[in-house]
């Protein structure tokens, strides 16, 4: 999946990848003043968790006020979980103001799709009475973009063909000069931009899952197994530890803009997907978003909109296989350590260069993946250098801020 934020004229674009379905996305959740206007400032709040809700799965043998019902009660577990904006598919143009309410009943921003605009994207037809795609969106939009609530346009998949990528791109752009930014999940051939990006992490991971969560660990790594223990018999396939490991992925891969949590309902028969129409979720699928969002509330903040690179250079010593990605703005700096392996535990060290960006490293201090942890561990530089302590299960990854 490509998640794209396409920003007005003259602000920052974003771009969110993920490889866990095989499609294209193009996102951007809210106008001006949302995204990472404040970049870097652990109390910034427009860093986004956001969440794809498909109302199909809620139409499905229910009448109108059942099905109004019922989705009015999914955002709300939404907006429980902490979730604080949506992108909605499927919905008819009628709706639009409805889902704009429920979600903002929830304390979420939407972004909602438009039937006229879907069709030109597909066909490249204009409805009778439009000359161009940039008077439809004036005509299509007037009556949204003062919405409470209303954070973009929700656009769904497109044909995979140079034509429906160009015009997707002339949407954008016009979309993007109206000052209202667009969410594209589809299969385009949308090339990305430059910038940060969404976190994509698919609630697919959890389909199976139906255990209990182990509390006591409160959203922090599970112990490693030790000598000769069969890594099977430890947590690191719990429905936290799934989620997690696709978030580190996603940050390790410098998308940084927020958090999109794709499939959040799903129909009955599916088996991917957090809520159906016909059960309610489990304590373990639920605990392990909690726990997902928890994290990303923790580090998301501090890395928001940051520049990022592959920090090639390091050595280690027993730390094989880990990766290091440096994120930087103005001053400030961080290094994430991840470890990338599905199956395979990594215990050792890893020497960090004694200059990153053209600047000195005196001392690398971890940020703590829970709020219940006050303080993480310091790396002090010596022999020019400083050298990290790392024990990683599949997956895992610890986040120093760089002094």
């Amino acid at each position: 999946m490509l998640v794209r934020f396409a920003a007005k004229s003259g602000q920052l674009p974003w771009t969110i990848a993920s490889a866990i379905v095989g499609s294209a996305a193009t996102l951007c959740l809210a106008p001006a003043g949302l995204g990472c206007a404040a970049a870097g400032n652990p109390s910034n709040t427009a860093y986004r968790l956001a969440v794809r809700y498909d109302v199909e799965p809620a139409s499905i043998g229910l009448d109108r006020v059942e099905r109004s019902e019922r989705i009015k009660t999914e955002l709300t577990r939404a907006g429980e979980l902490g979730f604080d904006a949506v992108i909605f598919e499927h919905v008819e143009d009628n709706e639009r103001g409805e889902m704009l309410e429920a979600a903002s009943r929830c304390g979420m921003v939407a972004a909602v799709p438009d039937r006229n605009v879907q069709y030109y994207l597909l066909t490249g037809r204009l409805p009778r009475g439009y000359t161009s795609v940039e008077a439809l969106l004036r005509a299509k939009l007037r009556g949204l973009s003062g919405r409470r609530g209303f954070a973009g346009l929700s656009i769904g998949r497109i044909p995979q063909t140079r034509d429906a990528g160009d015009r997707l791109r002339r949407t954008m752009a016009a979309a993007g000069e109206l000052g209202v930014p667009c969410a594209v999940l589809d299969g385009s051939s949308v090339s990305a931009t430059a910038g940060a990006g969404l976190a994509v992490v698919d609630s697919g991971d959890l389909a199976g899952v139906v255990t209990a969560p182990r509390r006591e660990l409160g959203g922090r790594s599970p112990p490693h197994p030790s000598a000769g223990q069969d890594p099977a018999d430890d947590l690191s396939d719990s429905p936290l530890e799934r989620l997690l490991a696709r978030y580190h992925g996603e940050l390790a891969a410098g998308r940084t803009g927020g958090l999109l949590v794709d499939r959040f309902a799903r129909a009955p028969g599916e088996r991917v997907g957090l809520v159906t129409v016909d059960d309610t979720p489990s304590a373990a699928k639920l605990a392990a978003v909690q726990g997902l969002l928890g994290r990303a509330r923790r580090w998301g903040p501090r890395l928001c909109g940051f520049r990022s690179e592959v920090l090639k250079e390091a050595s280690s010593g027993g730390g094989d296989g880990i990766s290091l990605t440096v994120f930087s703005q103005g001053p400030r700096r961080y290094v994430l350590a991840y470890n990338p392996s599905p199956e395979r535990y990594v215990r050792g060290s890893v020497a960090v260069p004694a200059s990153i960006g053209g600047r000195p490293v005196a001392r690398l201090v971890e940020v703590p993946p829970t709020a219940d942890l006050v303080a993480g561990n310091v790396f002090e530089s010596q022999r020019g250098g400083v050298v990290i302590r790392v024990d990683l299960r599949p997956g895992d990854a610890a986040l120093f801020e760089v002094f």
